[in-house]
C-alpha cells in the first residue's frame, strides 16, 4: 500500500520509502476518473427525468 505525495512520487506506508509509479497504472487511474465523470447518470437533468418517469409509472 502507498501514499502519493504529489504526482509522481508515492510513498510505502509502512517503510517510508519512495516507489516508483508505473506511467501505465497512473493513466489508468485517470481515464478510469474520466469516464466517471462522463457517466450519464452522473447528469443531473438525466437523472431527474428518471426519477419523474419511475413515480409517474409508480402512480
Amino acid at each position: 500500500m502507498s501514499i502519493r505525495a504529489n504526482h509522481n512520487e508515492e510513498f510505502h506506508l509502512t517503510t517510508g520509502l519512495p516507489c516508483v509509479v508505473d506511467k501505465d497504472e497512473d493513466e489508468a487511474e485517470t481515464s478510469a476518473t474520466k469516464k466517471k465523470k462522463k457517466d450519464p447518470w452522473m447528469n443531473k437533468n438525466q437523472t431527474l427525468n428518471t426519477l419523474l418517469k419511475l413515480l409517474v409509472e409508480k402512480e
